[in-house]
């Protein structure tokens, strides 16, 4: 880093101080901890790595997996990095849908599935597609569209379809009540396209991700065979092991000037369930609460708890808030359960365990 020091004229140096306050002020003035999106640059991704690199090799291999957690978990960030690393790599091909889109899960069934076959096909021929670009009416069905693709000589032989806030389109829709019908209809033909894929053999893979899994572990969906049962493996993404985190937060802490020792880490970890989100948004609440001038500084683990504290009862309670707020539209029988364990030490394993994953 290069930055000017002012002094007028051509006498005396300023005074020490003066040199260093500035020069906190320069360095460490930007919060490192603070991110405005989802994270998918080496600098700042940390955690994860070996874990998105491992899910692109089975992806490129035609596997179905998914991706669940509460918000704010780190999901995105996770779909990121794998989208980052396959065109590293060059396969597989992405289709990338976010189901939030209004105008995706406001569709029915057959039309949803008709963007889709779109959105694949451009995939086909770009390397990634999105589905914004195919929200217009699609004319082809599912299993044509396809047909078209894995016949082509020049068609790559690997495609990966992502469904990301895929609660917006399950029986339990925040937006949109015609899923508990649609839902069925969607998954069936999917399912069977994903099937005939594999007879193809043409490698066809799915990441699904979202809030709950609850609607592809029912067995029924109002009152017909739950068509995806069994179909999205019911894997969440959990919160950094003790060592990541650790690693995470003496990065962040030097380059905000912040010294923080093991137990102070840990503590900030353990106030934020070790998500990395919640561990950044603690960490900010420490830079912005302590003065710039005096960096870099050793932070003692009583002012690190204190603050952790101070965070947890404001800032992070706020976080907690809306991440339940969520859980409640999208799952509310698991935020039952949530509940209960709150006041009971009585709840069954069977009906704690999504909660326990």
């Amino acid at each position: 880093t290069v930055m000017p020091i002012f002094r007028a004229g051509a006498g005396a140096m300023p005074p020490a101080t003066l040199v260093r306050q500035k020069l906190a002020r320069e360095l460490f003035a930007s919060d490192s901890f603070q991110i405005t999106g989802p994270v998918s640059d080496d600098n700042d991704f940390f955690g994860r790595r070996e874990q998105a690199i491992g899910m692109l090799r089975q992806l490129q291999t035609g596997r179905i997996s998914a991706i669940f957690g509460l918000r704010k978990a780190g999901k995105t960030s996770m779909i990121n990095r794998i989208i980052d690393l396959a065109r590293e790599s060059g396969t597989p091909k992405i289709a990338m849908i976010d189901c939030s889109l209004r105008g995706f899960h406001e569709m029915r069934a057959p039309d949803a599935l008709k963007a889709l076959a779109r959105l694949a096909r451009l995939a086909s021929q770009q390397g990634y597609a999105h589905i914004s670009q195919t929200l217009r009416k699609a004319d082809n069905d599912l299993m044509t569209t396809f047909e078209a693709i894995w016949s082509s000589p020049r068609s790559a032989q690997s495609l990966l379809i992502i469904l990301d806030e895929v609660d917006y389109i399950t029986p339990d829709s925040p937006t949109s009540p015609h899923w508990e019908t649609d839902f069925n209809e969607f998954w069936r033909e999917f399912r069977a396209l994903v099937q005939e894929a594999k007879r193809r053999d043409f490698s066809l893979s799915v990441l699904v991700s979202g809030v709950s899994s609850r609607s592809f572990r029912v067995a029924e969906i109002a009152g017909i065979e739950n068509s995806a049962l069994h179909f999205i493996p019911e894997e969440y993404l959990s919160p950094f092991a003790g060592g990541a985190a650790d690693s995470m937060l003496k990065t962040l802490g030097k380059r905000c000037g912040l010294q923080l020792t093991h137990e102070g880490r840990e503590i900030l970890a353990s106030t934020a369930a070790y998500l990395p989100y919640w561990m950044r948004m603690a960490g900010s609440y420490l830079h912005r609460h302590i003065e710039l001038e005096g960096r870099p500084v050793e932070l003692s683990d009583q002012v690190v708890s204190e603050l952790c504290n101070e965070f947890a009862e404001t800032e992070g309670a706020d976080i907690a808030r809306i991440a339940l707020q969520n859980l409640y539209r999208v799952d509310q029988p698991m935020y039952d359960v949530l509940q209960r364990c709150a006041v009971s030490d009585g709840v069954p394993a069977r009906e704690a365990r999504p909660l326990v994953r």
